[in-house]
């Protein structure tokens, strides 16, 4: 949800992606709040962030919602 919503609200200064630790199924309560903000999240998979890492992406920023992300996350470094 925070994706879209940073998408829709600041796309043009950010280029948001959402990753978890435990990636499944997007939760469809939040296809449908979404789609009642005209916004479609229903084709979207979700990511890994341990595969974003691995990867060497580099974001300036990250923001974790759960207590358990700062116990779990890896470090992503900012250059």
């Amino acid at each position: 949800m925070a994706e879209a919503l940073l998408r829709r609200l600041a796309g043009d200064r950010f280029e948001p992606e959402s990753a978890g630790l435990e990636p499944g199924n997007i939760n469809p309560l939040a296809v449908e709040a979404l789609k009642d903000l005209g916004i479609d999240i229903s084709g979207k998979k979700t990511q890994n962030v341990f595969d974003l890492y691995k990867q060497g992406r580099v974001f300036h920023y990250v923001i974790a919602v759960c207590d358990e992300a700062s116990e779990r996350c890896p470090i992503f470094q900012v250059w």
